[in-house]
């Protein structure tokens, strides 16, 4: 989701996800998006078990066609054919919604395409293999190198309790002097 935080400067981005799967082929999905004309010739099983990067091209290359995106189109299914419009390349919520404005200028159906209504869209279209790019996060300042610890003094040797002290020739204190 994006956010009011203005250190958050990348929002968001959603692709369909064409490993995802919405409960159905994702090729299906993108195939019915074709012109009506180059859906004739194809039987349902040729057009789910086609390549879904085929048919992403096929939509993409069809998408300035007028029919493409109707004012009257559902919302859902217009924001799912503005991200294969563009190539599956990931898009904003803000782009989605400013490529919508754009299309549908003249519309005789107003509806709220603000970049916030397409983002709870995009966060509920699974049927559709909508997925999310989070945004980059800002790479974390490096960690100054941690500072050589002193080196450690030698501990002093420790005398042996068994070795003679200085003086002590190992003669017994209690033993008569010559």
């Amino acid at each position: 989701m994006t956010t009011d935080n203005p250190e958050q400067s990348d929002p968001t981005r959603y692709f369909v996800d064409l490993e995802g799967g919405g409960g159905g082929s994702v090729a299906l999905l993108i195939s019915d998006r074709r012109s009506f004309l180059s859906r004739q010739h194809d039987t349902i099983e040729e057009a789910s078990s086609a390549d879904p990067l085929l048919m992403m091209d096929r939509v993409a290359a069809q998408s300035s066609d007028a029919d493409y995106l109707l004012p009257d189109t559902p919302l859902k299914e217009a924001v799912f054919r503005v991200i294969l419009a563009n190539g599956n390349d990931p898009m904003s919520p803000e782009e989605i919604s400013e490529e919508l404005k754009r299309r549908w200028t003249m519309s005789a159906y107003p509806r709220n395409l603000s970049p916030p209504v397409v983002e709870r869209l995009l966060e509920n279209m699974d049927a559709y293999s909508i997925a999310s790019v989070a945004p980059a996060e800002p790479e974390p300042e490096p960690e100054p190198p941690p500072e050589p610890e002193p080196a450690a003094e030698e501990p002093a040797p420790e005398e042996d309790e068994a070795a003679p002290v200085e003086g002590d020739a190992g003669e017994d204190d209690d033993a008569p002097a010559e």
